[in-house]
């Protein structure tokens, strides 16, 4: 009875028998028609149910039978392609009542019918009220319509809208993410949240041991799906999905496949659809991109950190422990850093600065940093110049750029009066100016030729006498929150022996 080969019509139908216009208006036509019989027939002209009102008598007309609904069918048939929509039956009823029929149509759809039985046959002959009739059930089934073209234009832009999304959030974990060990549970999270399911695992190919490993997994996966392992291997082997209605596996893959990412049961136990595929793939191609951005970053770190082992031995071979710091010092700076939530991108650069800032001190004679007596003006020059001396050894290895700053300003002042170039406030990166405070505590608790080492409380007062002069207030604060759950003193346990830590 549909000329859509879709279930299109058999959905405007029954959001049409769901509208609370069409239950208004039947609830108005029914007393001006004074109370007749209603049945309503879905697309295929099959008799759906009788709308009168409870104890009123059935109509009986053929439309109760096998016999009435061939009828019905048939009348149906012969005018669908009419322009009218409201037909008199004047034959229909063996009680000889009057009867019309209004067929529900849609542009080219035909959506179902409306048998209207057992009333006044003034009612029949009264245009007006029919015309009114026509008008508002047309009316009831374009905003039918129209509701149902907006959720299915929603569904179809929402998997679009959420990728839109997931591309976005995915960026914005690789902007806070370096190493791949950090970007996995971030991603099975990301899932569980987007495609709203119970358990996410994240698998990697290990191309050394020629094996799938499951490297993050996030949820709860019931018993009976545990005991599919296999899926992950045949995705990974194959490069192509898998999807059943509990189970969806997408490759990671590049110019060769890494892994794959696999999700467990929907949370509303529906199954998984395209548009969850279409979501989960997207998801897959941002993943390998991060995951391959990651493992950049861990091999430029590895550079790094074998550039920066190379200078300290450099550096100390030239005067061992002159040039470079100790252990206690690193970490001091270290624990001020994270003390104050740095993000770790930064935590690495302040890390080797904090091992290399005084390298520039190579090329200042023992005879001037080991005086007992104080400094003449040309000695404090060549001292102050120290920072741009550790610049000159720096600045030709292009992947510790990052450091240079750090290096240059860490002997800056909070008030504007350091050298070398006088930078005030924030002015002064963070790293220089957490520098600046544990570069001034170890002097002060370390023995000097020109005095004896102060206690931990008499060098903490000092840093205190000197908050918002000669340091950043909030780095201060920072470093009194660590002596106060004794973590200063921790560190300064450690053997002065021990070499900084370079990660």
């Amino acid at each position: 009875m549909t000329n859509n080969n879709s279930s299109y019509p058999k959905q405007l139908f029954n959001s049409f028998l769901q509208n609370k216009r069409w239950k208004e208006a039947r609830e108005y036509f029914d007393d001006l028609m004074n109370h007749p019989v209603w049945w309503v027939f879905d697309p295929s002209g099959r008799k759906v149910r009788l709308l009168s009102r409870p104890g009123r008598k059935a109509c009986s007309c053929p439309a109760l039978d096998k016999a009435g609904l061939e009828q019905m069918r048939s009348f149906l048939k012969g005018n669908l392609k009419k322009k009218e929509t409201i037909f008199e039956l004047k034959s229909f009823c063996r009680l000889k009542h009057s009867a019309i029929i209004y067929t529900l149509k849609q542009g080219r759809n035909f959506c179902g019918a409306i048998l209207i039985c057992h009333f006044m046959k003034k009612t029949v002959q009264d245009k007006k009220k029919l015309k009114l009739f026509e008008v508002t059930i047309n009316s009831i089934l374009e905003e039918v319509h129209k509701d149902l073209e907006l959720d299915r234009l929603y569904k179809t832009l929402r998997p679009r809208a959420v990728a839109l999304s997931t591309v976005h959030t995915i960026h914005r974990i690789i902007g806070s993410t370096m190493t791949v060990k950090e970007l996995l549970p971030k991603v099975a999270r990301l899932s569980l949240q987007i495609l709203k399911i119970k358990a996410c695992i994240v698998s990697l190919y290990d191309n050394k041991k020629k094996r799938v490993v499951s490297r993050c997994s996030v949820g709860t996966i019931s018993k009976d799906l545990k005991k599919r392992k296999d899926i992950c291997a045949k995705v990974i082997k194959t490069g192509a999905y898998y999807r059943d209605n509990k189970i969806m596996s997408v490759p990671l893959l590049n110019e060769e496949i890494l892994g794959c990412i696999t999700i467990y049961d929907k949370i509303d136990d529906n199954a998984f659809s395209v548009s969850d595929q279409e979501i989960l793939h997207t998801l897959a191609e941002q993943t390998t991109i991060a995951i391959e951005n990651a493992r950049l970053y861990e091999e430029q770190q590895k550079m790094v950190v074998g550039t920066v082992r190379s200078l300290v031995r450099i550096l100390d071979f030239i005067s061992p422990k002159t040039y470079t710091h100790l252990g206690k010092f690193v970490d001091l700076v270290m624990a001020l850093a994270k003390e104050l939530k740095l993000p770790k991108r930064e935590l690495n650069v302040i890390n080797y600065a904090a091992v290399l800032h005084d390298a520039g001190e190579v090329g200042v004679s023992n005879r001037i940093l080991k005086k007992a007596d104080k400094l003449n003006q040309e000695e404090v020059d060549i001292i102050r110049g120290h920072p741009a001396g550790g610049v000159a050894i720096i600045e030709p290895i292009k992947i510790l750029k990052p450091v240079i700053p750090l290096v240059l300003h860490h002997h800056e002042r909070f008030d504007g009066q350091g050298y070398p170039d006088g930078l005030k406030g924030k002015q002064i990166p963070i790293g220089a100016r957490i520098m600046a405070v544990a570069d001034a505590f170890e002097a002060m608790i370390s023995d000097r030729t020109y005095r004896d080492a102060k206690d931990i409380d008499e060098a903490l007062d000092e840093i205190k006498r000197c908050r918002a002069a000669q340091f950043d207030p909030e780095v201060v604060d920072a470093f009194i929150r660590l002596c106060d759950r004794g973590v200063v003193e921790q560190l300064l346990k450690t053997k002065i022996k021990k070499k900084s830590k370079i990660k």
